[in-house]
């Protein structure tokens, strides 16, 4: 049909479907005697169970359902290593925090991360570089280039070069390319004054509500951006995804996109609903700001030429100019007891910018039970004793009967070993599906040796394992096959990496040796899976070394790995006796 999509139906196995068959030995076993029957046609006629052939039939189809059992385990299960953990990162599998942030790359995104880097500012703003900025500074007038207006902790100890210094370390671990800060400006403060009657219940101590009034009223007026732990966001309902999404900030999490707080003006109605909502608040009689002895009533802007507003604490109680009134009169407060409780919510906002969060406690991780999903039993110990094939043999009868014995024990060699390789090779899927590299063969093996069947050393040539080796590398086609288990692992976040170009314009390897090539450009693709996709439009840390270290832009990374670079550092053709690398940046 012209103009429109035709979707291809996917044609795949049912997982569920073989899960839930609780006839699975019977449809076997079924299946077998049909087949049994289409090919033996007259000369075997009895099908009943005591039949020696539809014994071993029933055998069989028992080792599959149990090797089926075996298979169908969890994944966590199955990828265990030999001491019983789950190597998360060998197996590309990734937590939540790293594979959900991304880099810094919106002027929304490096304020979160400078905030949350560098916790002696209370805020910062970041924008582009304009006239009204360069004065005349020829480096200012270029593109990408930003400035950055920062509000400093009343606490902070540090200098203005000092912290400064900070800001330009933190911002350059963030930058991206083409991109830099070019001017930082600590703004003032402009004291401001909240005038305000407000009618309260009895529910609250009045020196409580009074300081939490001024906190929160400060907090909106001088724009400070609250911070929100994780675990309580999650309990508010968001899920893994939202709760990392922007660059991931350690400390918690700084709502800043939908932050009314972080607008250009101050809304006296604004400081009205805040106090409105405020447990203990009946009604609000007046309400307005002061600055520089205007009284304000509806707006006025945050920031200006002069600096950023700041709501100053009256030191006395005479000149507290927010009253608190209950059934008519005023209610006389302790000054002292009011700036004990502002410090204290003070102390617990700073105190939230210094621990780190737990991220493990917001998810659990599958562990997986240990299963010997390696350890295979021979069907032959599963036979009735009088077939003389398990463990206690044959003894004591005649030779004929000892040799048709043996016979049957050797025909069924054939489908032990198999059984056998079956469950070598569900044992080794952690390392199939992993970057692990130094196997070089993707089917495993394992040798049925007396302690699976009794004499097998009589059945057996010199040196089985080499023999059964060598048998599986004739259809192991290893790099073949690990490249299409590397192709799931990167499908898995999105990604493919065909390698078709150096494919086409091979002129260095043979085919065998092109092979290996491509399975460990994938492995390097995927151990630097996170960073690769993440940090693609990064810049490189101006303020670090770049020559002969890891200290790359993140494109060119992307773009090393992509053309099976085996050096993605930038580093010297020459000899550093003739150019000492500590001489460049």
């Amino acid at each position: 049909m012209t103009g429109s999509i035709i979707m291809l139906e996917s044609v795949t196995i049912s997982r569920q479907q073989v899960k839930d068959n609780e006839d699975r030995f019977s449809a076997l076993k079924q299946r077998g005697i049909q087949l049994a029957q289409e090919i033996s046609g007259d000369l075997w006629s009895d099908y009943n169970a005591h039949d020696p052939g539809v014994t071993i039939l029933e055998q069989l189809c028992y080792a599959v359902t149990e090797l089926a059992f075996h298979a169908d385990a969890d994944v966590a299960d199955l990828l265990l290593n030999d001491d019983g953990r789950l190597d998360y990162l060998a197996q590309s599998l990734h937590r939540p925090e790293d594979v959900f942030p991304c880099h810094a790359t919106t002027l929304t995104d490096l304020r979160k991360a400078l905030l949350d880097e560098v916790t002696e500012i209370d805020n910062i703003w970041l924008s582009i570089v304009d006239d009204r900025v360069a004065e005349g500074d020829s480096r200012l007038q270029a593109e990408g280039l930003y400035y950055a207006e920062v509000k400093r902790n009343q606490d902070d100890t540090l200098t203005d070069d000092e912290l400064s210094d900070k800001i330009l370390a933190a911002y350059h671990r963030q930058r991206n390319i083409a991109e830099d800060l070019a001017r930082i400006t600590f703004l003032k403060t402009r004291p401001c004054i909240l005038n305000a009657r407000i009618e309260v219940d009895n529910s609250q101590l009045a020196e409580e509500l009074l300081a939490e009034v001024y906190f929160l009223c400060g907090e909106y007026i001088s724009g400070n951006i609250p911070l929100t732990p994780y675990f309580k966001a999650q309990a508010q309902g968001f899920s893994l995804e939202q709760l990392f999404e922007g660059p991931l900030t350690e400390h918690g999490l700084f709502d800043l996109q939908h932050q009314t707080n972080d607008s250009g003006d101050v809304l006296v109605a604004a400081l009205f609903t805040i106090i409105n909502d405020m447990v203990g608040v009946e009604h609000i009689k007046t309400l307005s700001l002061s600055v520089e002895g205007e009284t304000i009533y509806e707006a006025l802007p945050r920031r200006n030429n002069s600096g950023i507003l700041g709501l100053d604490l009256s030191e006395s109680l005479k000149l507290m100019t927010v009253k608190l009134i209950r059934h008519g009169g005023e209610i006389p407060v302790s000054i002292e007891t009011v700036h004990k409780r502002y410090k204290e919510l003070c102390y617990r906002r700073d105190s939230q910018r210094q621990i780190k969060q737990d991220f493990s406690a917001l998810y659990s991780l599958p562990k997986g039970d240990v299963k010997a999903v390696g350890q295979y039993t021979s069907i032959q110990e599963h036979f009735p004793v009088l077939y003389g094939i398990n463990r206690y043999g044959a003894s004591g009868e005649s030779p004929e009967r000892l040799a048709q014995t043996r016979q049957l024990k050797s025909y069924l060699l054939l489908f032990d070993q198999v059984m056998a390789n079956f469950s070598a090779s569900c044992a080794q899927l952690n390392k199939l599906y992993s970057t692990d590299n130094t196997q070089c063969r993707s089917y495993g093996y394992q040798l049925v040796d007396e302690s699976t069947v009794a004499d097998v050393a009589l059945i057996y040539p010199q040196e089985p394992a080499i023999a059964i080796s060598n048998i599986l590398a004739k259809y192991d086609h290893y790099y073949e096959r690990k490249g299409r288990v590397l192709d799931y692992l990167l499908a898995i976040y999105g990604q493919k990496f065909t390698q078709n170009t150096l494919r086409y314009f091979n002129y260095y390897y043979q085919d065998d040796e092109l092979d290996k090539v491509l399975v460990k450009n994938k492995i390097a693709f995927l151990e630097s899976i996170i960073s690769f996709d993440r940090d693609r439009a990064a810049g490189f840390n101006r303020s670090q070394l770049s020559w002969n270290s890891a200290n790359v832009a993140g494109l060119q990374r992307r773009l090393s790995i992509l053309l099976g670079f085996r050096h993605v550092e930038c580093r010297l053709m020459m000899s550093t006796a003739y150019y000492p690398v500590g001489a460049m940046h």
